[in-house]
């Protein structure tokens, strides 16, 4: 399993071993298992691999306890990390299910010294790569982190109910996708990862009937821009970008 890993990953999981954290592969990624059962995941997202994210769920409704735990977890990535890769600070996303997400983005610094030198060329094409794109994602991130927004106030019980309005029978494969992006609307990068992974999973004829069908039938306004942007990459509008200035605009 650790062949797969993308040699960021490699790289860091070198060094935080080394510095005694004890750590588990998953998918895209490892997770580090920390002090008082906390978990904290660092991953690359599937359909860009050049961003690097860090993961912690915290099941706490204490929000000056949670204040404390996330800057007690930043204080320890950030001694294990340094010298290879620097962390912003967590931000607070949303809470699913009564557990509360902090995401932060991870940079890497200096991997030379630990990076083995068929690892490097990837590192610095991966560098280089990310530079030149920036510029391009600025504004579909900030779209898509305005359709995040407009899912902060909207919980799973909410989400269900909207999803029961539409008609779709709990067990069908379009209803599972859709709580399945709902669970990734925490952040612009995993909401665009999340959409593309579930558009590949709608192939059968009755569930793309009924996404053409909900979208034009859907009545609740927090559903609607997830709706467009699945439907029209499922059926691949002969654009490679979605056109996020018209799926957010009657939200903004």
């Amino acid at each position: 399993m650790q062949n797969n890993f993308d040699p960021k990953i490699k790289a860091i999981m070198r060094v935080l071993r080394s510095r005694g954290f004890v750590i588990k592969g998953i998918r895209q990624g490892i997770r580090l298992k920390l002090k008082d059962n906390l978990d904290v995941d660092i991953y690359t997202l599937k359909f860009d691999a050049d961003k690097l994210r860090a993961r912690l769920k915290l099941r706490n409704e204490n929000r000056k306890e949670r204040f404390q735990i996330v800057k007690d977890v930043s204080v320890d990535l950030q001694e294990g990390l340094k010298d290879i890769s620097s962390i912003e600070e967590f931000k607070f996303s949303r809470c699913i299910s009564e557990e509360y997400y902090y995401y932060a983005r991870l940079f890497m610094v200096d991997v030379d010294f630990i990076v083995k030198p068929e690892e490097r060329t990837d590192i610095l094409v991966s560098r280089r790569d990310a530079a030149e794109n920036d510029d391009l994602n600025v504004k579909e991130k900030s779209d898509l982190q305005k359709i995040v927004d407009i899912f902060e106030p909207v919980d799973s019980k909410m989400y269900r109910e909207a999803l029961d309005g539409l008609g779709l029978p709990r067990t069908s494969i379009l209803r599972v996708s859709l709580m399945r992006v709902f669970r990734s609307v925490t952040d612009p990068d995993e909401l665009q990862a999340a959409i593309y992974e579930e558009s590949a999973r709608i192939t059968d004829q009755k569930d793309r009937s009924d996404l053409g069908r909900i979208l034009t039938s859907n009545y609740v306004e927090f559903l609607d821009p997830v709706i467009r942007m699945l439907h029209q990459t499922v059926f691949d509008d002969q654009d490679d970008d979605l056109d996020m200035e018209v799926l957010i605009t009657d939200f903004c």
